[in-house]
């Protein structure tokens, strides 16, 4: 949707396209705040325990599970990359990480809600399911956003694509008060009865997005190689030695 002449905020702002983009940022926030910062935190110290010691142990899970959720975003971008030069379709990956990333988050509320009898290495089951399956709900949640964040220059020109990013980040902090509607849940019942509720705000909120915004797909003129990320990459290193400055 590139212009020569910069569309006046209020017309920005109005556009559907540009709407459903930026209440993605809104739907997205819900999931980072609600689940990375709040209530699975809080969840980890319910299940653990709250003295000093077991608050260590609950930090520690967490830590590992979002180095490992890293790491598999680490692994994987270099073939979003080839997938988005391959086909454009930024709309259609976003789509199906944020659902893979809604289902796991769902799965989080129901593994947390069963009793098991078996250990996982000495953890509860029902903890290492839920452990689990936030580590693929946030692998997800933060491979939907590479995706999501590639399609912002096709939104505007150079000159309103800072007024559309700002429009986004503006609601994504609306996102965080909307996130704490399910507060009180947490509050009459228990910090795992807050994920399926969080997901379920995520997928609402995510939407407009999915129904419209449109994908521009690339014509299939030239095919490339699936690991060509890969390659990139170790191109890309062998190059900064000759820039010893950048390679610092």
């Amino acid at each position: 949707m590139q212009q020569q002449e910069p569309r006046k905020a209020m017309q920005l702002y109005l556009s559907m396209p540009i709407v459903a983009w930026a209440l993605f940022d809104l739907a997205n926030t819900i999931f980072s705040s609600n689940i990375n910062t709040i209530f699975f935190p809080f969840y980890m110290n319910d299940t653990l325990g709250t003295d000093e010691v077991k608050q260590q142990v609950a930090s520690t899970f967490i830590s590992y599970a979002n180095a490992v959720a890293s790491i598999l975003l680490v692994i994987c971008s270099p073939l979003y990359g080839v997938l988005v030069d391959r086909t454009g379709l930024k709309k259609r990956y976003t789509m199906y990480f944020t659902l893979f990333s809604v289902g796991f988050t769902i799965l989080m509320g129901v593994f947390g809600k069963i009793s098991f009898d078996s250990t996982l290495f000495g953890v509860p089951m029902s903890l290492a399911l839920v452990v689990l399956a936030y580590v693929f709900a946030k692998f997800f949640y933060n491979s939907s956003l590479v995706f999501y964040d590639s399609m912002l220059p096709d939104l505007g020109n150079d000159k309103e694509i800072p007024l559309i990013s700002g429009y986004g980040v503006a609601l994504g902090g609306v996102g965080t008060l909307i996130g704490l509607l399910v507060y009180p849940i947490s509050i009459k019942w228990s910090n795992v009865d807050t994920f399926i509720p969080t997901a379920l705000l995520f997928l609402l909120f995510s939407l407009p997005l999915f129904f419209f915004l449109k994908d521009k797909p690339k014509p299939k003129v030239e095919r490339i190689p699936f690991f060509t990320g890969y390659n990139d990459i170790i191109v890309t290193l062998k190059d900064m030695k000759k820039h010893k400055a950048i390679l610092k």
